[in-house]
């Protein structure tokens, strides 16, 4: 079992990263589970 642990999503920029990279990231290197540390991204806005 792969598991992907990000430690720290920090603002807009980071989010947009991870909407964009993470689909093919967990793709490519075939992880199982992610585990994602998101608070300081909690004031982004869709």
């Amino acid at each position: 079992m792969k598991i992907l642990v990000i430690g720290d999503i920090v603002e807009e920029k980071a989010v947009e990263k991870l909407e964009k990279e993470l689909k093919q990231l967990k793709q490519n290197e075939k992880i199982d589970v992610t585990i994602a540390n998101g608070e300081n991204a909690a004031n982004y806005n869709q």
